[in-house]
């Protein structure tokens, strides 16, 4: 007869109260399913995942003042496009464009260092930057309603759906998965 010897209990690293048989793949530590994340090769444990995310944070600190002066600028450029006479159902178009030509600029600027926070500041300087002209413009269509212009209504449409165009467009290109 064999005799069977009972397995080791493993416990989480980080959450000492919890049994688990899961291990990272990478360092050997046991983990439970709150702290794996999963990856094509494995489970990954915290500590290693921030090791994995901080290998491509290759930001430089004058980088995050370079992106938020740029997109400032092109942000409060872009804000123009809804006060093109005529620009319509366009504005699906033009404001998509504006983002990604936003964050491609953004993105040369820097040499294509990546950061995880570039996309946050770069959608809050497009916001300032275009928030002055996009009141007034709001502005200058409810004014326009009010008068009896029932084209003043699409006119606020344009603007108000705009804004989110360009960062949509702005966030899919530059935040990193």
């Amino acid at each position: 007869m064999t005799e069977e010897t009972p397995e080791e209990v493993l416990y989480c690293q980080w959450h000492p109260k919890v049994e688990t048989a899961l291990r990272c793949y990478q360092c050997g530590a046991p983990i439970c399913s709150r702290c794996a994340r999963r990856t094509p090769t494995g489970y990954i444990c915290p500590a290693c995942r921030k090791g994995h995310l901080r290998r491509f944070e290759s930001f430089k600190n004058y980088d995050y003042i370079v992106v938020a002066v740029t997109a400032l600028f092109l942000g409060g450029l872009a804000s123009l496009i809804p006060l093109i006479p005529m620009s319509g159902w366009f504005i699906f178009i033009i404001s998509p464009l504006a983002g990604t030509m936003i964050a491609e600029a953004v993105s040369r600027l820097t040499g294509r260092r990546q950061s995880r926070h570039l996309w946050k500041i770069v959608v809050a300087a497009v916001v300032i930057g275009s928030l002055p002209l996009l009141l007034f413009d709001a502005f200058v269509g409810i004014a326009a309603f009010m008068n009896g212009n029932a084209w003043g209504i699409w006119d606020l449409f344009y603007t108000l759906i705009h804004l989110p165009l360009v960062i949509g467009a702005i966030v899919l290109r530059l935040r990193l998965r």
